[in-house]
C-alpha cells in the first residue's frame, strides 16, 4: 500500500510534496491510501472547517486515474468546533453517507485515527456525546462491516 498525506494530492506541480512525484507506479502497489484530517483550529491557526469529501476528493481523483487500484483512508479524523457542538457529529454523518454514493466504490476501507493528538487536536471519537453517537452509527452500519 502506498500511503501519502491528503495534502500531497492538493498541492500543485511546483511543490516537491505533490503525490504524483512519489508514485511508484501501478505495477508496484495494490492500493493507494491517504491520511486525511480536518484540522480546523487545532494547530493554533484558523483553517477552514472541511468536510471529509473536500479533504479527500483530490486523492479520489488521483485514484480514478488508476482504476485498478484500491483506495484506502488509513487514517482520518476531525477535531471539534467549540462554537458548534454538533459539527463533528455531522462530519461523521456526512462521511458515513459519502462512501455509499455512486462513484465512491473504489474505496475499500476507512480507519479512524482515535487519538488525543497534539496541541488542541482532540481526535477522540468520544470528544462529545454527539460525536460518539454519530461515530457509533457509522461503525454499526452494515455497509461498513465488509465481506
Amino acid at each position: 500500500m502506498w500511503i501519502m498525506t491528503d495534502w500531497s494530492f492538493h498541492v500543485g506541480p511546483a511543490d516537491r510534496r505533490q503525490a504524483i512525484k512519489w508514485y511508484p507506479g501501478d505495477q508496484w502497489i495494490d492500493g493507494i491510501a491517504a491520511d486525511a484530517y480536518n484540522w480546523y483550529t487545532c494547530r493554533g491557526q484558523n483553517e477552514l472547517w472541511k468536510s471529509l469529501e473536500t479533504i479527500i476528493t483530490p486523492m479520489r481523483n488521483f485514484g480514478l486515474a488508476h482504476p485498478n487500484e484500491e483506495l484506502w483512508l488509513t487514517e482520518f479524523a476531525s477535531t471539534e468546533d467549540p462554537a458548534r457542538p454538533d459539527r463533528k457529529a455531522q462530519w461523521f454523518r456526512d462521511a458515513r453517507a459519502l462512501f455509499k454514493r455512486s462513484g465512491w466504490g473504489q474505496f475499500y476501507g476507512v480507519m479512524y485515527f482515535n487519538y488525543p493528538g497534539q496541541q488542541n487536536c482532540n481526535w477522540w471519537v468520544d470528544s462529545s456525546t454527539a460525536s460518539m453517537t454519530a461515530y457509533r452509527e457509522m461503525a454499526q452500519d452494515p455497509y461498513y462491516r465488509g465481506t
